[in-house]
């Protein structure tokens, strides 16, 4: 009973009384989630230009990298908690991400890992990539929120001064958000809520994983919107039939969407790691 008080409340379970984790994390994980984000919104264009995929060969082939890495944790889980311990499982991690970005890295100097250029005149003939090259890319691939960032590349993305920011870009905002989200949260809202209150006042691990899902539905039904009014105009500038054409509609209506989405990303899936944290240590 004890322990599920602390974890509701969100007391540090540490028996020693020392405070551990917080800020002084933070440099550590913006270096190793940097590169991540940096890569995973741009791997569907990689995909379609460079191993002439569809959208929907290119998502099967993510789909199943997701399936493969949400499932593999449990294979390694027990060797981890039994015989390895969390640093060398960090360290054996890093390293497998390490290795994963190399791979990727080749197959961008290797042209035998990637299918020939299309022809240049027509575009007609394009060779479709082979098991095996599909089947490197799907150990090494991985992404999210890959249909905004296909949003963002048929819209107009040119901000002051005639700048363009790249399509892939933009979905720093999500993340952004998320960073703000989470220092208003820990120094602002919850300070001036218990003050209000007369008391300490938290918010349960349940209670902000309910509400990341939550505000997650409602950036799914902002991204309808915005796709709903983006295909009328495709529709009404005759571009059906290319679907890849720059739109007349400024990329800057996705900013609420990927807003909602980082308030999301940061209530759900903190509140999941720090769920799993307490209740299996």
């Amino acid at each position: 009973m004890a322990s599920e008080n602390i974890m509701e409340k969100g007391i540090p379970h540490c028996s020693s009384g020392k405070t551990k984790g917080g800020f002084i994390t933070l440099p550590f994980i913006i270096v190793q989630q940097t590169r991540r984000y940096a890569l995973v919104p741009t791997m569907m264009f990689y995909l379609k230009r460079n191993y002439h995929m569809t959208i929907a060969a290119g998502q099967t082939l993510i789909n199943s990298w997701q399936a493969f890495t949400n499932f593999a944790p449990i294979l390694c889980a027990f060797f981890a908690d039994s015989y390895m311990g969390r640093f060398v499982t960090i360290g054996l991690g890093s390293v497998a991400s390490f290795l994963g970005v190399g791979m990727l890295w080749l197959t961008t100097l290797l042209p035998q890992t990637r299918p020939p250029p299309c022809d240049s005149i027509t575009y007609t003939t394009c060779e479709s990539a082979t098991p095996g090259q599909k089947w490197i890319m799907m150990a090494i691939a991985g992404t999210q929120h890959l249909f905004p960032v296909l949003q963002t590349s048929t819209m107009d993305r040119h901000i002051v001064g005639g700048f363009e920011i790249p399509a892939a870009s933009l979905i720093v905002v999500v993340y952004l958000t998320g960073m703000v989200w989470v220092v208003l949260y820990e120094r602002a809202i919850i300070p001036l809520v218990s003050k209000i209150k007369g008391k300490q006042v938290y918010l349960s691990v349940y209670l902000r994983m309910g509400l990341g899902l939550f505000f997650s539905v409602i950036a799914m039904g902002l991204t309808a919107m915005v796709e709903s009014v983006r295909l009328h105009k495709v529709n009404q500038e005759y571009h059906i039939k290319y679907p890849t054409a720059m739109v007349n509609m400024s990329a800057m209506w996705l900013l609420p969407q990927y807003i909602v989405m980082g308030i999301a990303e940061a209530l759900s899936a903190l509140g999941q790691f720090e769920f799993y944290h307490r209740a299996f240590p």
